[in-house]
């Protein structure tokens, strides 16, 4: 069985790569907000 682990980072940027694929806009931008249990908290935020 294999355990796949994905950053926060590649996360949005699949998001986007597959949004950009799809929609094909001039302009997007992702942001993801991710918060873990322990109360620390990402955002990651990526811009085509």
């Amino acid at each position: 069985m294999k355990i796949l682990t994905y950053t926060a980072k590649h996360t949005i940027n699949r998001i986007l790569n597959d949004l950009t694929e799809l929609l094909s806009p001039k302009y997007m931008e992702i942001i993801g907000d991710f918060r873990a249990r322990e109360g620390l908290s990402t955002r990651v935020i990526a811009k085509l």
